[in-house]
């Protein structure tokens, strides 16, 4: 009955959001939504500009480390939020990569998360996306690897679109 209710309720959210939400919550309703497919890349690029705004930084992270809270049940959120959080510390504001290491802990819980649908383990997407993070954290010279690929590709396709480079990295 408790699930029954909090479903009600984040879906009331979800359309209160949609209706009257600000721009930011709209695109991070959409990221960490609980539907079958993932997040485009331009909407991960979006948000990830939005880290370099002074008001919109504490949104998209308040909402991230919520969104890792959900129980099992929300496996597909805890994995959306976990695919946001790697693509905001590749391509994100540098705060992100500092945020993220602060919570650690809450990470490194997800390395145990499990949820079975029948016989089947939705959980170890998260599982290993978790792992993933932890050790792209654990590594400054990755970070920084990864930041200078994605800067590369942010600058080729603006070259190849005609739009300015975007983000700073």
């Amino acid at each position: 009955m408790a699930d029954l209710f909090r479903s009600a309720t984040e879906a009331a959210e979800a359309i209160r959001i949609k209706t009257r939400g600000t721009e930011i919550e709209r695109r991070l309703l959409e990221a960490l939504s609980g539907e079958n497919w993932g997040a485009s890349s331009s909407l991960l690029n979006q948000i990830a500009q939005d880290t370099y705004d002074f008001e919109k930084y504490p949104v998209i992270m308040k909402t991230i480390w919520a969104t890792m809270e959900g129980s099992g049940a929300s496996w597909r959120k805890v994995f959306k939020a976990l695919t946001l959080v790697e693509h905001l510390v590749k391509n994100g504001n540098e705060r992100v990569v500092e945020e993220t290491r602060d919570h650690m802990r809450r990470v490194r819980m997800l390395t145990d998360f499990n949820f079975f649908e029948g016989s089947i383990d939705r959980g170890s997407g998260v599982r290993e996306k978790a792992k993933n993070i932890i050790e792209l954290l654990q590594d400054n010279e990755r970070i920084r690897e990864e930041r200078g690929k994605a800067r590369q590709l942010r600058e080729k396709f603006s070259n190849i679109s005609g739009a300015p480079p975007g983000g700073g990295g």
